[in-house]
């Protein structure tokens, strides 16, 4: 799943979500987040998280909960993934409850 939401440079956005997976083994079930300009094109990549194996529900976030666009770099929106690794079979990953906000 993949979704682009507007941002504006120099403001917080807080950031977080939970990852459970059962047998997914060394295959990794993740979240990453990019800010983009406004054709889409990635700027910065300033934060991804996993979770590998059976896990339970594991909080995810970056560093302090929050990530701030930089400003002067044509920044207009954050790209925010969920994904398994490519080629993933078996197991099972669940995605709950991410938000910016």
């Amino acid at each position: 799943m993949e979704q682009f939401i507007p941002v504006n440079p120099g403001q917080v956005y807080a950031i977080q979500g939970w990852i459970k997976t059962v047998n997914m083994g060394t295959k990794q079930a993740w979240v990453e987040l990019r800010f983009c300009n406004a054709s889409g094109d990635q700027v910065t990549y300033p934060w991804n998280a996993y979770v590998t194996g059976t896990s339970p529900y594991t909080k995810v976030s970056p560093a302090g909960g929050t990530l701030t666009p930089p400003t002067g770099m044509g920044i207009t929106q954050m790209q925010l993934t969920l994904k398994i690794d490519s080629g993933a079979t078996g197991g099972t990953a669940y995605f709950d409850d991410f938000y910016v906000k």
